[in-house]
Protein backbone atom coordinates (compact mmCIF):
# COMPACT_ATOMS: atom_id res chain seq x y z
CA UNK A 1 0.00 0.00 0.00
CA UNK A 2 1.78 3.56 -1.24
CA UNK A 3 2.21 5.51 1.84
CA UNK A 4 2.18 8.58 -0.05
CA UNK A 5 0.27 9.85 -2.87
CA UNK A 6 1.59 10.20 -6.28
CA UNK A 7 1.56 14.09 -7.26
CA UNK A 8 -0.73 15.06 -10.06
CA UNK A 9 2.63 15.32 -12.75
CA UNK A 10 3.80 12.08 -11.92
CA UNK A 11 0.56 10.45 -12.06
CA UNK A 12 -0.28 11.61 -15.46
CA UNK A 13 3.11 10.60 -16.54
CA UNK A 14 2.40 7.03 -15.43
CA UNK A 15 -1.11 6.77 -17.50
CA UNK A 16 -1.43 6.23 -20.94
CA UNK A 17 -1.99 8.41 -23.62
CA UNK A 18 -1.24 11.58 -21.70
CA UNK A 19 0.75 13.50 -23.99
CA UNK A 20 4.07 13.60 -21.65
CA UNK A 21 7.25 11.63 -21.97
CA UNK A 22 9.76 13.14 -19.42
CA UNK A 23 9.45 14.49 -16.20
CA UNK A 24 11.85 16.25 -13.64
CA UNK A 25 12.39 16.14 -10.22
CA UNK A 26 14.92 16.05 -7.68
CA UNK A 27 15.35 13.65 -4.85
CA UNK A 28 17.72 14.30 -1.56
CA UNK A 29 18.08 11.24 0.21
CA UNK A 30 17.24 11.69 4.16
CA UNK A 31 19.72 9.49 5.65
CA UNK A 32 22.96 6.96 4.28
CA UNK A 33 20.92 4.10 3.46
CA UNK A 34 20.16 2.28 0.31
CA UNK A 35 16.52 2.45 1.63
CA UNK A 36 16.61 5.80 0.82
CA UNK A 37 17.63 5.77 -2.78
CA UNK A 38 15.81 3.09 -4.40
CA UNK A 39 12.74 2.33 -2.04
CA UNK A 40 12.01 6.06 -1.11
CA UNK A 41 12.47 7.12 -4.94
CA UNK A 42 11.06 4.24 -7.04
CA UNK A 43 8.62 1.49 -4.45
CA UNK A 44 5.28 1.88 -2.40
CA UNK A 45 7.14 4.12 -0.17
CA UNK A 46 8.49 6.57 -2.66
CA UNK A 47 6.52 10.30 -2.84
CA UNK A 48 8.37 11.30 -6.06
CA UNK A 49 8.28 8.77 -8.86
CA UNK A 50 5.79 6.27 -7.51
CA UNK A 51 6.50 2.67 -8.00
CA UNK A 52 7.65 1.24 -11.43
CA UNK A 53 4.86 -0.77 -13.47
CA UNK A 54 6.27 -4.32 -12.92
CA UNK A 55 5.33 -5.55 -9.78
CA UNK A 56 7.97 -7.65 -9.05
CA UNK A 57 10.52 -4.78 -8.54
CA UNK A 58 8.61 -3.95 -5.70
CA UNK A 59 8.99 -7.51 -4.29
CA UNK A 60 12.21 -7.22 -5.02
CA UNK A 61 13.53 -4.11 -3.29
CA UNK A 62 10.97 -5.55 -0.15
CA UNK A 63 12.89 -8.57 -0.08
CA UNK A 64 16.16 -6.43 0.12
CA UNK A 65 14.60 -4.00 2.46
CA UNK A 66 14.15 -6.78 4.67
CA UNK A 67 18.21 -8.36 4.89
CA UNK A 68 20.24 -6.87 7.29
CA UNK A 69 24.25 -5.97 7.61
CA UNK A 70 26.73 -6.98 4.55
CA UNK A 71 24.59 -8.95 2.99
CA UNK A 72 21.72 -6.43 2.67
CA UNK A 73 24.76 -3.70 1.33
CA UNK A 74 25.41 -6.26 -1.52
CA UNK A 75 22.16 -6.73 -2.56
CA UNK A 76 21.00 -3.16 -2.83
CA UNK A 77 24.19 -3.15 -5.32
CA UNK A 78 22.85 -5.72 -7.10
CA UNK A 79 19.48 -4.56 -7.38
CA UNK A 80 20.57 -0.66 -8.11
CA UNK A 81 22.87 -2.27 -11.12
CA UNK A 82 19.99 -4.32 -12.14
CA UNK A 83 16.98 -1.10 -11.85
CA UNK A 84 19.29 1.10 -13.86
CA UNK A 85 20.33 -1.64 -16.85
CA UNK A 86 17.23 -2.88 -17.08
CA UNK A 87 14.47 -0.56 -15.77
CA UNK A 88 15.67 2.71 -16.07
CA UNK A 89 13.55 4.33 -13.88
CA UNK A 90 15.81 7.79 -13.86
CA UNK A 91 18.32 9.03 -15.41
CA UNK A 92 20.65 11.34 -12.86
CA UNK A 93 22.25 14.03 -14.79
CA UNK A 94 23.27 16.61 -12.12
CA UNK A 95 25.33 16.52 -8.58
CA UNK A 96 25.67 18.98 -5.87
CA UNK A 97 28.47 20.52 -3.53
CA UNK A 98 28.99 22.63 -0.96
CA UNK A 99 32.06 24.52 0.27
CA UNK A 100 32.24 25.94 3.57
CA UNK A 101 34.54 29.44 4.59
CA UNK A 102 35.86 28.68 7.83
CA UNK A 103 38.81 31.42 9.57
CA UNK A 104 42.19 29.74 10.23
CA UNK A 105 40.70 29.36 14.22
CA UNK A 106 37.93 26.88 13.20
CA UNK A 107 38.61 23.35 13.82
CA UNK A 108 36.61 20.27 14.81
CA UNK A 109 34.95 20.32 11.26
CA UNK A 110 32.82 17.02 10.68
CA UNK A 111 31.10 16.71 7.28
CA UNK A 112 27.75 14.72 7.80
CA UNK A 113 27.74 12.67 4.83
CA UNK A 114 24.13 14.48 4.22
CA UNK A 115 23.71 17.27 5.89
CA UNK A 116 27.13 18.82 5.44
CA UNK A 117 28.95 20.78 7.88
CA UNK A 118 28.24 20.19 11.51
CA UNK A 119 27.44 23.54 13.19
CA UNK A 120 27.44 21.72 16.92
CA UNK A 121 30.80 20.06 16.13
CA UNK A 122 33.02 23.18 15.26
CA UNK A 123 35.60 24.40 18.14
CA UNK A 124 38.22 27.28 17.54
CA UNK A 125 41.58 26.50 18.07
CA UNK A 126 43.55 27.13 21.16
CA UNK A 127 46.80 26.63 19.26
Amino acid sequence: MRKFPIPELFGRLQRPGEPYDIGYSNWFFDYADPFSYINVQFGDEGFFNGSLADRDWQRRMDAVASLSGDRRIRAYARLDRELAADAAPAAPFATGSSTYFLSARMGCQVLHPIYGLDLAALCIRRD
